[in-house]
């Protein structure tokens, strides 16, 4: 495109919607039908906690779950299964971060607070809410 071009220098993207964890996902329409305002309102809350951390972390953490879920078909795991799968994973994702571990556990955190988690115990099991 020559530099004088009307679109010279933009620069687009394209958002894989099936890629989106359904996190990420705030259904206001079902089946042709229109859900409930107060219940759009209620997913988009669910997971307003996630907006704004910095890097993706959390998301990433629970994407990572997610697939774990999927693949085990089973909503508890270990900390130590979660390391086992997802911390080359996630140190690829985030070069910048020396000490994956520690910050997959600050997550884990994270979305215990956010009630998307659970611990099961103080040995490093959790389980996933919803």
């Amino acid at each position: 495109m020559p530099p004088h071009a009307k679109r010279a220098g933009w620069v687009g993207s394209n958002i894989l919607l099936g890629e989106l964890p359904e996190e990420g996902r705030v259904h206001v329409v079902e089946a042709g039908t229109s859900l409930n305002p107060l219940e759009v309102r209620d997913d988009w809350q669910r997971y307003q906690f996630l907006a704004g951390k910095k890097g993706g972390w959390a998301a990433d953490v629970l994407s990572c779950i997610r697939v774990l879920e999927r693949e085990t078909k089973n909503k508890e795991f270990t900390l130590q299964d979660f390391y086992q799968r997802f911390e080359a994973e996630l140190a690829w994702r985030h070069t910048d971060n020396r000490n994956v571990q520690a910050k997959i556990r600050q997550q884990l955190q994270v979305l215990a607070k956010g009630k998307v988690l659970s611990f099961v115990d103080n040995r490093g099991r959790y389980r996933v809410i919803g």
